[in-house]
């Protein structure tokens, strides 16, 4: 079950790069990715390296269900709501908290995932 997980965050990484290679370089433009794939992958990537990060300097393993939500809460007021008013290239889109949210659900579905753990562990 854990691979199938690891599988999920790779993968999901993966699919953000592929879309930011094909909207950068390439100038392919699908106005919905392009819109909600970025906040969402910005959550939904965020919390595990956060959690990856405590695992390092805390040997904490899990990030709790409040914590992730705090992170998230704090991520998605700081990019929709202060950097637009620092930089014009940042727009504020309510309909990023939801992508946001959906984010922080993945997360939630999978948080017993440890895409970056130190001692790896089979269950099979």
């Amino acid at each position: 079950m854990k691979k199938h997980f690891k599988l999920s965050f790779f993968t999901l990484a993966a699919l953000f790069i592929l879309h930011q290679i094909l909207q950068k370089v390439f100038n392919l433009s699908l106005p919905f990715v392009d819109s909600f794939f970025d906040p969402f992958c910005f959550i939904a990537l965020s919390l595990p390296l956060v959690q990856f990060e405590r695992t390092i300097l805390y040997k904490q393993e899990h990030l709790s269900g409040a914590e992730a939500f705090i992170i998230f809460v704090i991520l998605a007021l700081v990019s929709e709501l202060v950097l637009p008013l620092v930089s014009t290239q940042f727009i504020y889109d309510p309909l990023d908290f939801l992508a946001m949210f959906l984010g922080f659900a993945w997360f939630i579905l999978l948080r017993n995932f440890r895409p970056f753990s130190l001692t790896e562990t089979s269950s099979h």
